[in-house]
């Protein structure tokens, strides 16, 4: 598959209500219970999956009707819950193992709007996806980060025509350079969702 050089040089342009008690009801069933969601550039993101250990959690989230095979966006929050790190070093191992599998990859790294945060962020090539990720590395409670990240991937089919293929392309490399300025808004405006630590997959 053909790699469009353009996708990587945007990066360089880019940077309780009360209420009176209720008559006991039988327990919800899973199928009743609202799956946890949230609000990110005015749309929601609905939790897909959740895993961890004492050492650190991931919820990632999706958009309704898409899921792992073909999303097309998705929103990831990573505790890191064994670490007592700064935002800076979390930020900068996230990196080195970016170049470790993409080596020369072009990145952003830079302070957020609090000096203790850091924001990052790269583009991904691939055979069937390329993929733009926006971080935001934040202090959590007692010392041990958390990562919000924003994924936005463009996803081919084998049976795409290279004119689809570039056309996906451009699409994505379009919308991160005009969009980028939004999802950085949003991101650095996004509460810190509570992490669910129910595996689910």
């Amino acid at each position: 598959m053909k790699k469009i050089i353009a996708f990587f040089l945007i990066l360089s342009c880019s940077m309780a209500l009360l209420a009176a008690p209720a008559k006991p009801t039988a327990p919800k069933t899973k199928a009743q219970k609202a799956v946890p969601s949230i609000l990110f550039d005015g749309k929601k993101f609905y939790l897909q999956y959740s895993s961890g250990n004492s050492q650190q959690w991931l919820n990632e989230y999706l958009p309704k009707g898409q899921n792992f095979n073909n999303y097309t966006e998705m929103l990831t929050a990573r505790s890191y819950d064994a670490v007592t790190a700064t935002p800076e070093q979390i930020g900068r191992s996230i990196i080195v193992n970016l170049l470790k599998t993409y080596p020369k990859t072009p990145y952003n790294f830079v302070k957020g709007i609090h000096p203790d945060e850091v924001e990052i962020s790269f583009a991904i090539p691939g055979q069937w996806v390329d993929e733009f990720n926006l971080f935001r590395i934040i202090p959590g409670k007692n010392g041990h980060p958390i990562a919000l990240q924003y994924v936005r991937r463009a996803v081919y089919s084998p049976s795409d025509t290279q004119e689809q293929i570039e056309q996906k392309n451009s699409q994505l490399t379009n919308s991160m350079r005009k969009d980028f300025d939004r999802w950085l808004k949003a991101l650095r405006t996004l509460p810190v969702p509570k992490m669910q630590r129910t595996p689910q997959k």
